[in-house]
Parts: C-alpha cells; sequence; structure tokens
C-alpha cells in the first residue's frame, strides 16, 4: 500500500514544484520589465516590450521600507491603450519594493532594493574646452550632486566619423587632462558619467554621451584676405602700458565655454614678423608683397 501511494503521490509532488519554481520565476525574473533610476530623482519601471507581458494591463504598486503599498502615481500607456510603465519619486534611504501584477491580482514582477542599484546619471553638462600652452586639451563640466561616479572623455579626429576610432580618458573627477593631440589638427569630443559597480552594483549603468563638441585647432595655418591682414596688424600696436597693468599676470590661453554640439573656432595667428626694416618697422610678407609696419602700428607699402 506505501509503495502504491508512493508511485501515485510522487509525481504530482514534482509537478506541484515544478509549477511553484516556474511561478517563484516569474515573480523574480526581470523579463520585460525594466527598471532605471535616473539621476536619483526618478525611477522608470517599463514592460510589455516583450512576449510575456505585451497588450497586457498591469498595474504598478511601490513603497520604501516598511510603509504600506502605494499604487503607481503616473502610469504610462502603450499604443493600445494598455499601462506600459510606470513613473515614481526616488528616495536615496530605504530599500525600494515593486509589485508589478496583472488583471487578476497574480504577481508577474517583484523586486526589492535600493533605488541606486539601478542608477542612471545624467550626461554632464556644460563642458569646457581648453587648449593649454603644452598642446593638450583640458576638458571639464560641473561634478554631479552625489558620488561613487567615474567619467569617461573621448576624443577623436575631427575629419574621421569612425566610432571605433574614440580614444578613451576616464577618472573619478570632473576635470580631465587629453595629451598626444596635434595642435594644428581638429577634434571631436563627448563625455560621459559612470557609476561604480562597487558603489551601487552591477545594474547600475552610465549615462548617456554628451552631444559631440567639435574643437578646431590651437593654431591654424589659413591665410586671411589682405584687409584682414591689415587690421589685424593695426591691431598688434600695443598702447603705451601703466605702471599698475605691468604688475598684472596675463592668461596665456583663452577659456571658450561651447554649447553642445557648436563648432569652436579659435582665431588664426598673425603671421610672424620677421626683423626690422631701415625704418625701425617689422617686415610682413602678404602674398608675395613685403609691408612694413611702423611702430604706429600702420603698414607702409
Amino acid at each position: 500500500m506505501a509503495w502504491a501511494l508512493a508511485v501515485i503521490l510522487v509525481p504530482r509532488l514534482l509537478a506541484a514544484a515544478a509549477v511553484a519554481a516556474a511561478a517563484a520565476a516569474v515573480v523574480t525574473s526581470r523579463g520585460d520589465v525594466t527598471v532605471v533610476c535616473h539621476d536619483l530623482e526618478m525611477v522608470e519601471v517599463t514592460w510589455g516590450l516583450g512576449p510575456n507581458h505585451q497588450g497586457a494591463n498591469l498595474s504598478l504598486e511601490f513603497r520604501y521600507g516598511t510603509g504600506a503599498l502605494r499604487p503607481c502615481p503616473q502610469y504610462f500607456l502603450s499604443g493600445a491603450g494598455v499601462t506600459s510603465g510606470c513613473i515614481l519619486p526616488a528616495a536615496r534611504v530605504g530599500l525600494l519594493e515593486l509589485a508589478l501584477r496583472d488583471g487578476g491580482g497574480a504577481m508577474v514582477f517583484k523586486a526589492r532594493q535600493r533605488a541606486s542599484t539601478w542608477l542612471k546619471p545624467s550626461p554632464p553638462r556644460n563642458l569646457t574646452l581648453l587648449w593649454t600652452p603644452d598642446g593638450d586639451v583640458a576638458v571639464s563640466w560641473p561634478a554631479h550632486s552625489y558620488l561613487g561616479l567615474d567619467y569617461e572623455v573621448q576624443h577623436r579626429e575631427n575629419s574621421n566619423g569612425n566610432e571605433d576610432a574614440w580614444q578613451t580618458t576616464s577618472g573619478p573627477c570632473c576635470d580631465l587632462m587629453v595629451g598626444g593631440l596635434d595642435p594644428a589638427r581638429c577634434y571631436d569630443f563627448r563625455v560621459r558619467a559612470s557609476p561604480r559597480a562597487a558603489h551601487y552594483g552591477l545594474e547600475a549603468q552610465p549615462s548617456e554621451w554628451t552631444a559631440v563638441t567639435k574643437l578646431s585647432g590651437a593654431a591654424s595655418t589659413e591665410p586671411l584676405p589682405p584687409q584682414a591682414w591689415i587690421a589685424d596688424a593695426q591691431a598688434t600696436a600695443p598702447p603705451a602700458r601703466t605702471e599698475e597693468e605691468d604688475d598684472l599676470i596675463r592668461p596665456k590661453a583663452k577659456r571658450v565655454e561651447p554649447e553642445d554640439g557648436t563648432f569652436l573656432c579659435t582665431v588664426p595667428r598673425p603671421p610672424s614678423f620677421e626683423s626690422r626694416g631701415q625704418g625701425g618697422g617689422a617686415m610682413v610678407s602678404v602674398g608675395g608683397a613685403t609691408f612694413m609696419v611702423g611702430d604706429s602700428g600702420y603698414m607702409t607699402l
């Protein structure tokens, strides 16, 4: 009798265990459910992009800590008019519990972690690019309001649009120096922030890249029209300096603060002045003709 009962019950017990395991997998599996914590300010939960929940009108409840579960404060709908995601506030303390259910109340997804586990920072803003006297480029931007981030600066030659041509310089600060550049060439730059896995975990993801900023070379050899050279030469005659101005420390480079996607143009350097002529002025050659710039800054033809 006992043997007969075992033959009958064991298959049923195994089947029940398999059903329970499958149910547990549905509850804990991420499947087509995606959670992103944007900049530690907002949590976005989306679903319905895969075969499991597509077309299903799911509902979400959440809570921080041990408080009562609260309904999603803001759903967004798919093209079919069913729920496909939820936006809820982020908190930097306490565990965030998410419970996603189908129309019958059955749990299809559940998670309980810190919101920062799903961190995705916003891209860095207000990039500043500066050519240094040594031919390097200093890249800086305001730091994020929270710690545990590394920053990546990528650059490539502006004439090469190949995505694989990017070279990366990274560090934990928001002021990085990029070396090994040719001041006569133009470059593309972009930056992103990456959460450290040791600080946030493996589910955190880097920010989007900033828009590509194009930086011209520090020195340009393109000639200017002769009238422009005359105007430039007039500007080269320095006014008489006062004793107070002699004590000033003048910067060697000008900092340029670009908007995203703009092209930063450096003013071409004027031609080098040759040795002074007999009249005491500097000799300048433009288009095969030679001019002498007097002490007043005017050219003598």
